[in-house]
């Protein structure tokens, strides 16, 4: 079992991530999602950092959406640093 970061825009999350989160989990790997690891209170950036951390791989939603968001640039360079 693999621990397994998913990047992504919030926009792609119901027609692809969602699906993509639910298959990794039907195959036994624990998935670091910010729908499902964030709580209210936690800090964004300190979680992010914490699961890139923590995970083995990494797996980017790249889209138009994606590249246009500076968010998801600076998620992405941390990435491409661990």
């Amino acid at each position: 079992m693999a621990k397994i970061f998913v990047s992504h825009s919030s926009h792609d999350k119901s027609a692809v991530v969602q699906p993509l989160v639910e298959e990794l989990k039907k195959n036994n790997h624990q998935v670091w999602y910010d729908t499902e690891s964030l709580r209210i209170g936690d800090s964004l950036s300190l979680a992010i950092s914490d699961g890139l951390s923590q995970s083995q791989y990494f797996v980017v939603v790249l889209s138009t959406m994606f590249l246009r968001s500076n968010w998801c640039m600076r998620e992405l360079g941390a990435i491409v640093g661990e």
